[in-house]
């Protein structure tokens, strides 16, 4: 008898509202310590809880596996991460941490058991692969010469974390529906975080990992959602965003369409009011490469023609704020040795630079470019002691070879989901591949807004989607209508 109740659509929208609404007058105040008047305005953001769960009880309903259902749940909490921790005696626990130990046993006893799967012939991109065991194992090496070891070994633990995540994603993930299931997980994290966003930015509340609280009252407006600070927010938004664009391209329904764009716009201006200038550069090369490798001839006349008038508009209608905006730009990009974060970035840079030539092309050994920007500057960098560059970081800690390597598994990723997405086989498989490409050419400056982003889970989970997607793709091809494990897509 439940179980029909719960078949009827009344019935989960019933349980939806009512879920949200407890969402949103319990565990907001909870995380943020407001007062009960005030969370009750927080029920704003039971509407991308309300829609979840409606989802959530679809999934129930279908034939929905245990590892299926731990691991939609350990995607969708990696991008909450530790902002709701609870103790467990002397260790921090938060929802990703506690599922990724229930995954990982879960994944080593699916590895022995099918065996089979784990035989080179039935691995197609084998390379990436030995790449990525290849640097955590010289990762590990790199421990020898390591100044600091506690920086070392945190740095190992968190690399280890990521990469094991590209595999997990990659021999569970064996069917299309898995994939377009987390593209869709995907977009409904993105829309529940900007809902958290505009919170952030019109109540000045923040959750309690924000570096935000701590700051003075005009910066009190600036969203973190559960992120520690606004770069790495913003860098997840820019990522983020093309896969609601390519979602709008293919999907059907005009309301669904509409919602996209204003989920698109406002996470743009999520964007605006961080004040990540890398960020605002990605957004735009997103939007050029999208519009030049799958806007269509139309698309890209209209596009041009009304760059050209907004252009020609702004610049006479507005030409003394333009002229103001152009010389701020002018003053931070080109100005150095004003103390400003540019000139600072800079220095941070020649000091790595420095440290790998010194270490003869090995790098200085995981986690130490912290080490040494702390302890060893030749630059003035202030207070600053994180690399604030995903590339240069990789390059230091880990040497010439990772970074080279690293470069190459990137390029290769990107060159085969472009492939991919110029078949037009599937509409579904084109979604997701056109999401993925253009995500991919964002990361490439997104990357360096973060302190660093090797911490940052959404970061491994755009890896392991595009790795696991293009292993899905390839197996399909060679046996033909049939996945790594045997079975049917």
């Amino acid at each position: 008898m439940i179980t029909n109740l719960l078949k009827n659509i009344y019935i989960q929208i019933l349980i939806s509202f009512i879920a949200a609404i407890l969402i949103s007058i319990t565990i907001v105040p909870v995380l943020t310590g407001l007062n009960d008047k005030v969370a009750l305005g927080a029920i704003v953001i039971s509407i991308p809880a309300f829609l979840l769960t409606v989802k959530i009880l679809k999934i129930a309903r279908g034939k929905l596996k245990l590892h299926e259902l731990l691991l939609y749940l350990l995607i969708a909490t990696s991008f909450i991460g530790p902002a709701i921790t609870f103790k467990l005696g002397p260790i921090s626990m938060f929802p990703f941490r506690a599922l990724y130990l229930v995954v990982v046993p879960m994944f080593l006893l699916y590895l022995y058991k099918k065996k089979d799967i784990m035989e080179w012939r039935h691995i197609p991109y084998k390379s990436i692969f030995l790449f990525l065991i290849f640097w955590i194992i010289l990762a590990l090496t790199s421990l020898i010469w390591a100044k600091s070891l506690t920086l070392g070994i945190k740095n190992v633990f968190y690399l280890s974390l990521g990469i094991s995540l590209v595999f997990i994603i990659t021999f569970f993930f064996t069917k299309l529906k898995h994939y377009v299931t987390f593209f869709y997980l995907w977009i409904g994290m993105l829309v529940l975080l900007v809902m958290l966003g505009f919170w952030n930015h019109l109540t000045q509340q923040h959750l309690s990992v924000s570096r935000i609280n701590d700051l003075a009252e005009y910066m009190q407006s600036v969203p973190t959602a559960v992120f520690g600070n606004e770069n790495d927010y913003a860098s997840y938004l820019a990522i983020s965003i093309f896969f609601v664009v390519s979602m709008i391209k293919y999907q059907r329904n005009w309301f669904i369409k509409l919602m996209g764009l204003a989920l698109v716009l406002a996470s743009i201006y999520i964007i605006y009011v961080t004040s990540s200038r890398a960020n605002y550069i990605s957004i735009l090369l997103g939007f050029g490469v999208w519009l030049l490798l799958y806007g269509g001839k139309k698309l890209k006349a209209v596009a041009f023609s009304a760059l050209i008038a907004g252009v020609f508009l702004v610049g006479t209608l507005f030409y003394t704020k333009v002229m103001t905006v152009l010389m701020k730009i002018k003053s931070e990009v080109f100005v150095t040795n004003d103390g400003g974060s540019i000139d600072v970035r800079t220095n941070i840079l020649k000091n790595v630079y420095a440290y790998f030539e010194g270490s003869y092309g090995f790098g200085v050994g995981a986690g130490n470019a912290q080490y040494y920007l702390k302890n060893h500057a030749i630059y003035p960098i202030d207070i600053f002691s994180n690399v604030h560059n995903w590339w240069a970081e990789i390059m230091v800690n880990y040497g010439a070879i990772v970074i080279a390597g690293y470069l190459a598994m990137y390029v290769s990723v990107l060159y085969i989901l472009f492939t991919i997405s110029k078949k037009k086989t599937d509409t579904k498989i084109s979604m997701i591949s056109e999401a993925l490409t253009t995500s991919l050419v964002v990361f490439s400056l997104a990357s360096i807004s973060p302190s660093s982003i090797l911490t940052l889970n959404y970061h491994w989970m755009l890896f392991a989607f595009a790795i696991g997607f293009i292993v899905y793709d390839s197996t399909q091809n060679t046996y033909r209508g049939t996945t790594i494990t045997g079975g049917k897509p």
